[in-house]
């Protein structure tokens, strides 16, 4: 499965004079103007080595352990954490202070 990671990108000042990263989904709907898809980067694809039978959250939680603990050599962003984006597919997932909140 191909997975696509996605981090804020603090070049763009809508980024940078905000308080959206590592802010829980709920934070961010409340108190700050939202989610934006286009506040982020893409930092990174791959293809999982998991196959169809694993559920959604098994493999976010797999790629969470992966790219805090032994990320590959050409991931260039910060270890996976709250308010990042990973696209599995076509569904979205935001990473939450706890587990995975479906936005797509």
């Amino acid at each position: 499965m191909i997975y696509k990671i996605y981090q804020l990108d603090y070049s763009k000042e809508s980024v940078k004079n905000s308080r959206k990263m590592f802010e829980s989904w709920e934070w961010l709907i409340k108190y700050d103007d939202g989610f934006n898809f286009q506040d982020y980067k893409q930092v990174y694809e791959g293809e999982t080595n998991l196959d169809e039978k694993f559920d959604d959250i098994t493999i976010l939680d797999n790629l969470f352990n992966k790219f805090n603990l032994n990320h590959p050599e050409d991931f260039h962003g910060h270890s996976l954490s709250v308010s990042d984006v990973i696209i599995l597919d076509e569904k979205m997932y935001y990473c939450n202070n706890f587990g995975w909140k479906e936005i797509l």
